[in-house]
């Protein structure tokens, strides 16, 4: 193989010779404006360059530039885009005449697909003979080392290894960078502006939240939300207009597809820069400052949620055991009236000898309304264990239905009285009664409610309810 010196002076010779391959180039600089999907196989590009292609990631580019374009039918060259882009998405509107066939050229250049693309053409290699530099010009014959050049009189020359090689007259599609090739006709030759609009793949992004717990006597939090965007697509973005979607775009046949959460698009206020192979935060929605919160004691003694789409679950172990730990929490409320994405919460605090933030906890958590306490972890609870279990569990024999009892105990070995809330998800089915219920409790969400529990100093409490989930024929 050539050196890698050789294969430099290859590609910078081949460069400037595909710099004049066509009669129309690019104009003025193009302006963006970006749609970017959250998609669920995204997320190695916030770790990092993946090493395998395509990228994941998915957004939808909407492009304006200006060329040059000549009378008549001819090919017009378009340069700088994303290596990833769609080009069986890829639309394209003239101001005047109009496009009538289109070629995109991503293969990255290397110098070993130029070189077998160039077999039968004349080619200038360099090559040091002790301390002089000859040029042996010929038709190449081989591509791989040692190469083979048809001299002028026949004969062939066989090269070992050289120091530069020219093509004059380089292969079609040769380019350092992407290229779009337009078929197009058009009535007048000037400059004209052209709009573009392509999928590509390499750029996505996520939301991420930072909680912080303010110092003092009074309960308060400042909740800050960003969009960390990474590019990897291979192309940089300079001023674009930023459209931010929570879920994967409808595309069927796909796994993943729907705008999943159902929330309108953010947009940015003003317009970013995206640099290829970066990662940045911007503001999602204004910083909330002051917002009341309250720190308690929460046990959740099974996580199980319910699934609508399933079928009852209706196996009497399903849901048998759970966890022990009392969980220290801290719960607030935004205001607003913006619903915010599924997302991850990091939780931090200020110190109040020197004002440093600690971090408490971390926590994904689910597109969240306004009105939606919100509940973040810090940490397990010292002195209280907790204990759930379910017992009396029967079927109705139409089998449209079922009932079981749920008892939580939990046990508090400190010298004061502990009040935690115990949530209990009711993870069976969707369509649920509580028949009978020991204490008060309030009903949370869907498929939650939660009890507020006394436990003595060095005691305990306990709690108990029967739920009734019941169902139509059809989901039997």
């Amino acid at each position: 193989m050539p050196s890698s010196q050789a294969k430099a002076a290859l590609i910078a010779t081949l460069t400037l010779a595909g710099a004049t391959a066509s009669w129309a180039a690019d104009g003025g600089g193009p302006r963006y404006a970006l749609t970017i999907y959250t998609t669920d196989d995204a997320a190695p590009l916030f770790s990092g360059p993946v090493d395998y292609e395509p990228p994941p990631g998915y957004a939808l580019v909407h492009e304006r530039r200006s060329s040059e374009v000549g009378a008549g039918r001819g090919t017009l060259t378009l340069n700088g885009f994303p290596r990833y882009l769609d080009a069986g998405a890829l639309t394209i509107t003239l101001e005047q005449g109009h496009v009538f066939s289109q070629r995109f050229e991503s293969e990255p250049l290397r110098s070993d697909r130029v070189l077998e693309r160039s077999i039968g053409r004349q080619v200038t290699v360099e090559q040091y003979l002790g301390d002089s530099l000859v040029e042996i010009s010929g038709e190449l014959l081989s591509s791989a080392l040692p190469l083979a050049l048809r001299m002028a009189d026949g004969s062939i020359v066989s090269i070992n290894d050289y120091s530069r090689l020219r093509l004059a007259n380089p292969p079609s599609g040769v380019s350092a960078v992407p290229q779009l090739r337009l078929g197009v006709e058009s009535p007048r030759a000037g400059v004209q502006d052209l709009q573009l609009s392509y999928p590509t793949a390499g750029i996505a992004w996520r939301p991420e939240y930072v909680a912080r717990l303010k110092g003092g006597r009074d309960c308060r939090v400042d909740f800050a939300s960003f969009a960390q965007i990474v590019n990897q697509s291979g192309h940089s973005f300079s001023s674009a207009r930023i459209k931010l979607v929570a879920g994967p775009p409808e595309r069927e046949n796909l796994a993943s597809s729907g705008n999943g959460s159902g929330l309108p698009p953010f947009r940015l206020a003003n317009p970013a820069d995206l640099p290829n192979g970066s990662s940045q935060q911007v503001a999602l929605i204004p910083e909330q400052r002051g917002q009341r919160c309250k720190a308690d004691l929460l046990y959740v003694g099974q996580a199980l949620r319910v699934h609508p789409g399933r079928v009852p679950m209706t196996d009497p172990a399903y849901g048998a055991g759970g966890m022990r730990q009392v969980r220290r929490t801290l719960s607030f409320k935004l205001s607003g009236d913006a619903t915010i994405p599924a997302g991850r919460v990091r939780l931090l605090a200020e110190d109040e000898v020197d004002g440093t933030l600690d971090m408490l906890g971390e926590k994904q958590i689910a597109g969240t309304r306004p009105d939606q306490p919100l509940d973040l972890g810090m940490g397990i609870a010292p002195g209280l264990r907790g204990e759930r279990q379910v017992t009396d569990f029967l079927q109705e024999p139409d089998g449209l239905a079922v009932a079981e009892t749920v008892s939580v105990r939990l046990r508090n070995s400190n010298g004061t009285r502990q009040q935690v809330r115990v949530r209990e998800h009711l993870y069976r089915w969707t369509r649920w009664d509580i028949v009978q219920s020991s204490q008060p409790f309030e009903r949370r969400d869907h498929d939650a409610i939660e009890f507020l529990l006394d436990v003595p100093a060095n005691g305990e409490a306990s709690i108990s309810y029967r739920v009734r989930y019941h169902w139509t024929e059809q989901y039997q």
